[in-house]
């Protein structure tokens, strides 16, 4: 009697136990960095106020204020957010996408390298040019 007890024990536990990393395992996947903050003034990352050296994650929302700047590598390609800027970013193959919600942004590209910038329902794709992207967007040749 004892030994089938001690059995059915292990069997339970067995079972449980292999059970547990699948349990302990994260709802949803870690996004991997996309970037990383080179330069940073009165900037912030979602609501976390940031410096030089931050990683950027898939999703996050770049904001500087009155008088703030922020420069990041995204990928390959730049994005400077210049004052009162507001922009969330999301992983391209070889580069990045960014919605922008208000301010200016300039963007550097290289050669193998994308961009994408959305703002007042106007798409700009680009590869190896410096763009400047504001918005609200008055005409066309502010684009």
């Amino acid at each position: 009697m004892g030994k089938l007890l001690n059995g059915c024990l292990f069997v339970i536990l067995s079972a449980a136990l292999v059970g547990s990393p699948v349990m302990a395992a994260p709802a949803s996947p870690v996004s991997a960095p996309l970037g990383m903050i080179l330069q940073a003034d009165k900037a912030q990352v979602g609501v976390d106020i940031i410096a030089g050296g931050a990683t950027v994650y898939d999703g996050d929302r770049l904001e500087t204020a009155p008088g703030g700047t922020l420069r990041a590598r995204l990928g390959g390609p730049q994005i400077y957010l210049r004052q009162s800027t507001a922009t969330q970013v999301h992983g391209l193959p070889n580069g990045f996408s960014a919605e922008l919600g208000a301010g200016t942004v300039v963007v550097s590209a290289g050669e193998g390298e994308t961009f994408q910038l959305l703002a007042n329902g106007v798409t700009l794709v680009g590869a190896l040019s410096i763009v400047r992207f504001r918005t609200p967007i008055k005409e066309p040749e502010e684009i």
